[in-house]
């Protein structure tokens, strides 16, 4: 998330910009922020500024194969943007020998009838909990880590052990720090 302050005059091309991002790439919400007086042409500058988050530094997909090959618990952790990809996921689970947990949006992204994939409900988070502490490594693919693909927040991924992988590069490290994260399009 980003926060630019701009001047009352230019509310007009900050809306149109506003909806442009809301629609390009992965669309979704976007929030527009006005001052109290702002719409009386007094707004002012704000005197704080969020930070910026600091991002790591963007992982070879050999540093992410090598953590894959060294883990040995691992969770894959689904959402939405892994929509299409059913068959690659089965194969992954497959031959990492690994469950699938998916985020609310995620539900159906890869049949739940597989045996390899558990479901979890917001009243089963100490659950699912419990599964994501006892993983060596937490593959989070196509999940933003929202209120409601982190069960409102209350997920426990420590950082060490996650690996963020989703294809807006806005969403990684928004909400939950990881290790590596990666954006298909900050490939090196």
């Amino acid at each position: 998330m980003s926060s630019i302050w701009r001047p009352p005059e230019a509310s007009e091309a900050t809306l149109e910009e506003a909806y442009a991002t809301s629609q390009a790439g992965e669309p979704g919400p976007v929030l527009v922020q006005v001052s109290p007086g702002a719409l009386s042409g007094e707004g002012t500058e704000p005197s704080t500024a969020s930070p910026e988050r600091p991002r790591p530094e963007t992982p070879s997909i050999e540093e992410i194969a090598r953590r894959v090959r060294e883990a040995r618990r691992i969770v894959l952790y689904v959402g939405q943007g892994a929509n299409g990809a059913a068959a690659e996921l089965t194969r992954l689970m497959e031959i990492l020998k690994a469950p699938l947990v998916t985020t609310t949006s995620g539900r159906g992204v890869v049949p739940e009838d597989n045996p390899w994939v558990l479901c979890f409900d917001r009243g089963s988070v100490p659950v699912l909990n419990e599964l994501l502490e006892s993983a060596d490594l937490i593959l989070a693919l196509g999940c933003k880590f929202s209120h409601n693909g982190a069960h409102g927040f209350r997920l426990r991924l420590a950082p060490d052990r996650l690996i963020h992988v989703d294809a807006s590069e806005g969403v990684l490290g928004a909400n939950y720090d990881a290790s590596l994260t990666l954006a298909p399009t900050s490939r090196p």
